[in-house]
């Protein structure tokens, strides 16, 4: 059996966010590179409740926008978000990915109709945001974004993004 990589065109790819300090699950974040489209991606991220607002998912979404436009040279990179979660959204206002879109009454969720924000970042934008940020002019983030390889290698002082198994996690984990 061949095993599943990142950046495969028409595939999702799922990468397990870990804390460094237990080694336990908290989370992940998937990425797909269009099938189509190839320099255009989407993503989504999920963190267990009892580990959210302690930055493992803006680590992570970071780590992974640094891989999309660095490693894979992707051009742009986008992502949907329930509007009613505000933490979602928030989250990627912070690390500097911008709302594009406003879609009204455009999913049938949780038993009603609910808004969704289209948000979207091209590459010069995140490689300027980033300079920025890493130069300590304007606001500053709480750690400085490394290479998507470092972020895989052991002695790393953040949390850990590695490969995670392909399909869903389970509810049961929490995750859900």
């Amino acid at each position: 059996m061949e095993s599943a990589r990142p950046g495969v065109p028409g595939e999702w790819f799922q990468f397990a966010v870990e804390s460094k300090e237990t080694g336990d699950l908290v989370g992940d974040c998937a990425m797909q590179v269009d099938g189509q489209e190839p320099y255009l991606a989407e993503i989504g991220f999920t963190l267990a409740r009892e580990h959210q607002g302690k930055g493992f998912a803006s680590e992570a979404v970071s780590r992974l926008l640094d891989y999309a436009f660095d490693d894979l040279g992707l051009h742009r990179v986008a992502t949907i978000a329930d509007s009613r979660n505000k933490p979602s959204w928030a989250l990627l206002e912070r690390v500097g990915v911008l709302r594009e879109g406003h879609f009204l009454e455009n999913v049938w969720f949780k038993g009603r109709w609910s808004d969704e924000y289209l948000y979207a970042l091209l590459k010069d934008e995140w490689l300027r945001k980033r300079t920025y940020n890493f130069h300590g002019v304007g606001r500053r983030r709480r750690t400085r974004s490394v290479s998507p390889k470092d972020a895989f290698a052991p002695g790393s002082k953040r949390p850990r993004v590695r490969p995670h198994h392909q399909g869903v996690l389970k509810r049961d984990a929490g995750l859900g």
